[in-house]
């Protein structure tokens, strides 16, 4: 995994006030995971590695206000677990996509 991501998830956790067992909840994966990601040991899958780019980036625009940086990561992330089985574990398509 790059520097710049193990950076990055660091600082959208500052910017939250997040702990890692917080971050973990709120993203949708296992604390175990997040704590590879931020150590690199793990990298995620491509795809997932696309969606938590997106969403740290939102996280982490410079304007962007505490409320939205909620939305953001409750919509982009935490529905994606529920749909998708978490960006740990690498996003599945939804059932009958080929």
């Amino acid at each position: 995994m790059s520097q710049e991501l193990r950076a990055k998830l660091k600082a959208a956790r500052k910017k939250l006030e997040f702990t890692q067992n917080e971050a973990a909840r709120a993203w949708g994966v296992p604390l175990a995971t997040l704590i590879c990601w931020e150590n690199d040991q793990r990298t995620p899958a491509a795809y997932s590695l696309r969606m938590l780019n997106e969403m740290l980036d939102s996280i982490l625009m410079e304007d962007s206000h505490p409320a939205q940086v909620e939305a953001i990561t409750k919509n982009r992330v935490g529905g994606t677990r529920a749909q998708h089985r978490g960006l740990g574990r690498g996003i599945q398509p939804p059932p009958g996509g080929n």
